[in-house]
């Protein structure tokens, strides 16, 4: 007589799916982000590691534009060499002169030396952090090659498809890139030698990145070689859409000419009177419909083919269906995408 265990069908599959489950440890993340609109994007990782059980500590300087605290991750804050006042001046004066003079590098080196020296990030290898989530701000030391040949370099105005002289250009831009790379970093190549057992250079430092998250669409790039430890998050940004009733009645009203979404980014809604009654002017002779971020004083005589707003909703503007499927935007003139890297 045969002696055997009975399982109720359900039972036995409830059974096995608690074997196959696996331990599930939750890390500690140290988060160093750029402030600003690579923040508003970052913030997004930061609270989704979060959610899933990771132990998220961001350090931020203490006159930070965007960063603030949240019931979603730790911050703590370091001291820099600028007020918040200071801060809004020298973004005045880059809306003046991207229009006058960028910020020194000395600056952006002593500001960086301040929080390498921070006692929180001074004993962030003694409190066991897993990860390190930053910003590279700057393209130089990405793992990645980028033949000439077919690889535009930044700003050549190349496409994929170039003719010998183009290559020729391509190739000379590549170099001065690099080498270019090399000036701008020099300065932080002490310093990352100083806080590490080996000497290595700040561009070596970068190329040492385990994963790189890149903001943009494959789709939207020339052909180009990518690198295993690389994953396109094009898109993290864009939250649920909100109706926008007077947005939309406005843009119904360019009919088939379609519409323009002018903006520069969040840390440049104003331009020198000059130069806005330029772009004023060239808005004024287009056929299409402007939507502008602008907080300035708007001239007495402003286009009645632009609107100003001093916040632009660009998710909702843009992630309208109506807008995409019947190709009523026209053009979408903004600056530039940002990577993160951890």
């Amino acid at each position: 007589m045969s002696v055997g265990v009975w399982f109720p069908t359900l039972g036995l599959l409830a059974w096995l799916c608690c074997l196959s489950l696996g331990p599930v440890q939750g890390g500690k993340v140290l988060v160093l982000p750029v402030d600003g609109s690579h923040w508003l994007s970052m913030k997004i990782l930061v609270k989704e590691l979060n959610q899933r059980g990771h132990e998220v500590l961001v350090l931020v300087p203490d006159s930070s534009l965007l960063i603030h605290s949240s019931e979603s991750f730790k911050t703590e804050v370091y001291p820099v060499s600028f007020t918040k006042a200071d801060l809004d001046g020298r973004f005045e004066q880059l809306t003046e002169g991207l229009f006058l003079k960028p910020p020194q590098m000395t600056d952006i080196f002593l500001n960086v030396q301040r929080l390498v020296s921070f006692t929180s990030l001074q004993s962030a290898e003694g409190r066991g952090f897993d990860l390190v989530l930053t910003d590279p701000f700057l393209p130089c030391g990405k793992p990645m090659p980028s033949p000439p040949s077919y690889v535009p370099a930044a700003f050549s105005g190349n496409t994929n498809i170039m003719t010998f002289p183009q290559r020729v250009k391509n190739m000379l831009m590549s170099g001065v890139e690099s080498y270019m790379c090399r000036i701008i970093y020099s300065n932080f190549d002490d310093l990352v030698s100083r806080h590490l057992e080996e000497k290595m250079t700040y561009k070596e430092l970068i190329s040492y990145g385990a994963i790189w998250l890149l903001r943009y669409d494959f789709t939207f790039e020339w052909p180009k070689p990518i690198m295993p430890n690389m994953a396109f998050i094009g898109g993290i940004n864009c939250a649920k859409k909100a109706p926008l009733p007077e947005i939309k009645e406005f843009v119904d009203g360019s009919g088939d000419d379609g519409f323009i979404v002018f903006t520069l980014g969040s840390m440049v809604s104003n331009m020198p009177e000059e130069t806005a009654k330029q772009f004023f002017e060239a808005f004024r002779q287009l056929p299409q419909r402007v939507l502008w971020r602008y907080t300035g004083v708007p001239p007495k005589d402003a286009p009645k083919n632009v609107k100003l707003m001093k916040w632009l909703p660009q998710n909702d503007l843009l992630g309208m269906q109506s807008f995409i499927q019947t190709d009523v935007l026209g053009a979408y003139i903004n600056h530039n995408i940002q990577t993160n890297s951890s």
